[in-house]
Protein backbone atom coordinates (compact mmCIF):
# COMPACT_ATOMS: atom_id res chain seq x y z
CA UNK A 1 0.00 0.00 0.00
CA UNK A 2 2.71 2.17 0.58
CA UNK A 3 5.05 1.80 -2.43
CA UNK A 4 2.98 3.34 -4.95
CA UNK A 5 2.71 6.42 -2.41
CA UNK A 6 6.28 6.53 -2.32
CA UNK A 7 6.61 6.17 -6.43
CA UNK A 8 4.19 9.02 -6.67
CA UNK A 9 6.55 11.07 -4.48
CA UNK A 10 9.73 10.24 -6.57
CA UNK A 11 7.96 11.10 -9.59
CA UNK A 12 6.90 14.25 -8.39
CA UNK A 13 10.50 14.61 -7.65
CA UNK A 14 11.84 14.33 -10.66
CA UNK A 15 9.37 16.58 -12.31
CA UNK A 16 10.82 19.41 -9.91
CA UNK A 17 13.99 18.29 -10.91
CA UNK A 18 13.88 18.54 -14.41
CA UNK A 19 12.08 21.85 -14.20
CA UNK A 20 15.28 22.51 -11.88
CA UNK A 21 17.57 21.07 -14.52
CA UNK A 22 16.32 23.06 -17.31
CA UNK A 23 16.11 26.30 -15.95
CA UNK A 24 19.73 25.91 -15.13
CA UNK A 25 20.34 24.80 -18.79
CA UNK A 26 21.73 21.49 -17.49
CA UNK A 27 19.84 19.67 -20.61
CA UNK A 28 21.96 16.93 -20.21
CA UNK A 29 20.50 15.97 -17.40
CA UNK A 30 17.17 15.89 -18.27
CA UNK A 31 16.91 12.67 -19.98
CA UNK A 32 17.99 10.41 -16.58
CA UNK A 33 15.02 12.74 -14.77
CA UNK A 34 12.63 10.95 -17.58
CA UNK A 35 14.10 8.06 -17.31
CA UNK A 36 13.63 7.98 -13.48
CA UNK A 37 10.21 9.69 -13.81
CA UNK A 38 8.71 6.87 -16.20
CA UNK A 39 10.37 3.86 -13.91
CA UNK A 40 8.60 5.47 -11.29
CA UNK A 41 5.05 5.76 -12.83
CA UNK A 42 5.57 2.43 -13.99
CA UNK A 43 5.67 1.26 -10.61
CA UNK A 44 2.74 3.47 -9.63
CA UNK A 45 0.89 1.56 -12.58
CA UNK A 46 1.75 -1.83 -11.83
CA UNK A 47 1.26 -1.52 -7.69
CA UNK A 48 -1.67 0.17 -8.08
CA UNK A 49 -2.89 -2.70 -10.60
CA UNK A 50 -2.01 -5.63 -7.84
CA UNK A 51 -4.44 -4.44 -5.37
CA UNK A 52 -7.29 -3.25 -7.67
Amino acid sequence: MLTPVAAAGLALLQIAAGIFHARRAAFKKLPVNALLLVLAVFVIIGRTAQLA
